[in-house]
């Protein structure tokens, strides 16, 4: 058994282990607290990230919330002033619509003035000619038969009240 153990003692795997026992042991006293502290200090620094992440993210939930509520209202104001801007449309058109119906009422009412106007003046005129001519008639009658019974002031009179009413 000696040279058993004897040739395991000069084997280069039992160095190997050896070797790799004593790096073990001395990571185990030394380098397990520095990789622990690191790797506790990276999983720190990832909830740091995931924290700041979930704000960022709660922020823009926020402002996205904020932007849509603004959205929402501006489209109900666009709506709101549209539908003020129709009803506004509606009253202005019909009070235009009644103002040229006015328009058109006092045209027609002009119009028939002075067809009246024009008519009065024609009657006016043809029986102012019709009385000239029947007092010439008459004054040419009277002449020739020199006749009191009709008197010329009569109709100069008449004449003259027509002369007034055509003014």
């Amino acid at each position: 058994m000696t040279v058993f153990v004897g040739s395991f003692f000069q084997d280069p795997a039992f160095g190997t282990l050896l070797a790799f026992m004593g790096f073990v042991i001395l990571f185990a006293k030394f380098g397990v607290r520095s990789v622990i502290s690191a790797l506790d200090s990276h999983i720190n620094e990832v909830r740091d990230s995931i924290d700041k992440a979930e704000q960022a993210l709660t922020q823009a939930e926020q402002s996205l919330a904020s932007v849509n509520k603004m959205a929402i209202e501006q489209k109900e104001r666009r709506e709101e002033m549209l539908r003020y801007a129709h009803a506004r449309s509606k009253i202005i058109f019909q009070q235009m619509k009644q103002q040229l119906e006015n328009v058109e009422r006092a045209r027609a009412a002009m119009v028939e003035t002075q067809i009246d106007a024009m008519t009065r003046s024609l009657r006016l005129e043809v029986t102012k000619s019709l009385l000239r001519e029947a007092f010439s008639q008459v004054r040419a009658v009277v002449s020739k038969q020199d006749a009191q019974l009709v008197s010329v002031e009569f109709f100069s009179n008449e004449l003259d009240l027509i002369d007034k009413i055509s003014r």
